[in-house]
């Protein structure tokens, strides 16, 4: 039988000892928001492209006007949002807009989006994304400021973020709209027929006609080898039903080119997008009707615009359109 001393001294050891194991379990199990990246992947010392940017980079903004001015990479995020969103949209569709925006950029700076970022980028939406710093708003503000730092990765590479302002049905692949070569599809894109009834009537439903003498000219100038066009109809469709190819009929045959490279090369912003419901000629112009705003391919502002509302998160709406990706905190 143990005394009752020998008993007191016994029970002030457990005591000791469990408080001990259950310190070490707290330190060891609860880690702080450093321990937090290391298992998450985001901070690593193996020379990974997230280690290689603990710090925010300066970017070099060519202007329209011709001048350069430098930034730091979250002011020249926020004047995207600004170029690229209407003003008074959701919160959650500005910081989707941010991430992607400084997802492009990091990925259109870097060699072999790797490589730490250099060199300038274009203030225009033809060349890079649009930038309109004037329009930056509170809200657009707080979405950067929200998002600070954070990328789109696919294999510790930054991906080609794109994004456009409506898909019109479903989303297209990169290679098949001429932004890319034919086999080399990025394969982190989705194609997703994208929700986008929040859309205006204009974005929905649009109409359109060319002068038939200015369609031939950017057809030549796309590289067909055209005279005396007669004819215009849907060449090639993708799975979704949008047009990757026109079919032109003129005097020496028939020529098949890409349909996103003659819309982009006739007027954007007239032509919407390729997601054509009509093309012809009448008399001496093209005439068409289609749906959707843009190239169609990765993340549709219009359907982040009506996740956002409906109450999706950024991220969300970002896998939605994107897939096998990460989300991760650079700086």
């Amino acid at each position: 039988m143990t005394k009752p001393r020998q008993r007191s001294a016994l029970f002030y050891l457990i005591i000791s000892l469990l408080l001990v194991g259950s310190l070490v379990i707290f330190v060891v199990g609860c880690p702080g928001p450093e321990r937090r990246l290391a298992d998450q992947g985001n901070r690593r010392n193996d020379g990974s492209l997230l280690e290689r940017y603990r710090e925010e980079p300066t970017v070099t903004i060519e202007l329209k006007n011709g001048e350069t001015k430098e930034v730091k990479l979250e002011e020249y995020v926020a004047g995207v949002v600004a170029g690229e969103m209407k003003a008074d949209w959701p919160l959650e569709a500005y910081k989707a807009q941010a991430i992607l925006a400084r997802s492009y950029a990091m990925q259109l700076l870097t060699e072999d989006a790797t490589k730490p970022a250099t060199g300038k980028i274009s203030a225009s939406h033809t060349e890079a994304q649009a930038y309109r710093p004037e329009n930056i708003s509170e809200t657009i503000r707080k979405a950067v400021n929200e998002t600070r730092g954070q990328v789109i990765t696919y294999k510790d590479k930054f991906v080609k973020a794109y994004f456009h302002a409506a898909t019109g049905g479903k989303t297209a692949k990169a290679e098949d709209m001429g932004l890319v070569e034919k086999g080399q599809e990025p394969p982190y894109l989705k194609q997703v027929t994208s929700p986008e009834d929040k859309a205006p009537a204009e974005v929905k439903s649009w109409q359109a006609s060319v002068p038939l003498a200015t369609f031939e000219k950017v057809a030549r100038e796309t590289g067909a080898e055209i005279s005396g066009l007669k004819g215009v109809s849907i060449g090639k469709k993708d799975n979704g039903g949008r047009a990757v190819t026109l079919r032109l009929t003129h005097a020496k045959g028939t020529t098949e080119v890409n349909a996103n490279a003659l819309r982009v090369g006739i007027d954007p912003q007239l032509i919407k997008s390729t997601m054509f419901t009509k093309i012809g000629v009448q008399g001496n112009n093209v005439v068409m009707e289609g749906k959707g705003f843009g190239h169609g391919v990765g993340m549709s502002q219009w359907g982040a615009y009506t996740m956002a509302k409906d109450g999706k998160s950024a991220e969300e709406i970002i896998k939605f359109y994107f897939k096998d990706i990460k989300l991760v905190d650079l700086w």
